[in-house]
């Protein structure tokens, strides 16, 4: 599919187009088992759960992160100035032949924290029959999806539709963001315990704020080195975000300024919007949160989705 076809599109379809269809259903897949699996995972009938348990367990190397298709050639177009572009630059590989890409705000650190906040003695019980086990991982939420019946309150915690509605969209476009080599892996931190956008953001904000203050060039380098939690990507990183100068111009280049219309991370003052009351220092939300978390998130992918394609119809009218 054309960029230009794609931004055509009526809003809802856009909204909601996922982009792991679209890698998906130009990759080749072999055996009876997997061609099975594919068509099953393109049903747009499909429960977005046992999609997502296909995502994670049989198809994740279809993740639009790491493909070339659609998304990149998105970043392409809209990312792109055609005039100096040291943004994208930053966000690809040494030939320019790739992109790197994050997607924004991840979904099983946030389902396996929600569950268990929610469902604490159904937890509890599952750990005490099996003493191997450490963290709910996607084998477990696979587990308790099969066997629903065993377990009620899982089943009743993802029945809910503003959990449901987050993973429905979590690939699509309000959720990406080019990102320089490293960057996606590295501020997500230890079990992903970070990889949600809203507290990313209060590091980037701070980086800006400290680097305008500061002459001293260890006082930033000390936010980079905690958005991180490591070391490997720090040059790249601090290139990435230097490419854009200000925090104002990172926030308006990467679409991420609530209008009239639509919602984001970011208000029209350039403060970053409170979404639950948790930050970068204590990350964890609260389980009375997770609900309303779940459906800021989705709100926000879908209105930056229209942010980015009012941006792209603009651009093709000038």
């Amino acid at each position: 599919m054309k960029v230009e076809e794609f931004f055509n599109k009526e809003d809802e379809e856009i909204v909601s187009f996922d982009f792991s269809d679209e890698v998906l259903r130009n990759k080749r897949v072999r055996g009876d088992k997997y061609k099975a699996l594919k068509e099953e995972y393109l049903n747009k009938n499909i429960d977005i759960f046992r999609k997502y348990i296909l995502y994670k367990k049989d198809f994740n190397k279809c993740d639009p992160d790491t493909n070339g298709g659609l998304l990149k050639d998105i970043y392409e177009e809209v990312w792109d100035d055609k005039i100096d572009n040291k943004i994208l630059n930053s966000c690809s590989s040494n030939n320019k032949t790739k992109y790197y890409s994050d997607t924004m705000t991840s979904v099983q650190n946030l389902l396996s924290n929600y569950y268990i906040s929610l469902c604490s003695d159904e937890w509890d019980d599952y750990k005490k029959e099996h003493s191997d086990v450490q963290y709910f991982s996607i084998e477990i939420f696979k587990e308790m999806f099969e066997n629903d019946k065993k377990y009620p309150k899982f089943k009743k915690a993802f029945e809910n539709e503003k959990v449901r509605e987050f993973v429905k969209h979590y690939h699509t476009l309000g959720n990406y963001i080019p990102v320089p080599y490293g960057f996606n892996k590295a501020r997500s931190g230890s079990f992903a315990s970070h990889d949600m956008w809203d507290i990313t953001l209060e590091k980037i904000k701070e980086y800006y704020h400290i680097r305008e203050q500061s002459k001293d060039i260890s006082k930033s380098l000390e936010v980079i080195l905690e958005l991180l939690h490591m070391k490997d990507t720090i040059n790249k990183t601090i290139n990435w975000l230097d490419s854009f100068g200000t925090w104002e111009n990172f926030v308006d280049k990467n679409f991420l300024m609530e209008n009239d219309k639509n919602k984001n991370y970011v208000d029209k003052s350039y403060n970053i919007i409170k979404l639950a009351n948790h930050h970068f220092s204590d990350s964890q939300i609260k389980s009375d949160e997770y609900l309303k978390y779940f459906e800021e998130l989705t709100n926000i992918i879908k209105g930056r989705t229209l942010i980015i394609k009012e941006y792209y119809k603009n651009k093709l009218n000038k």
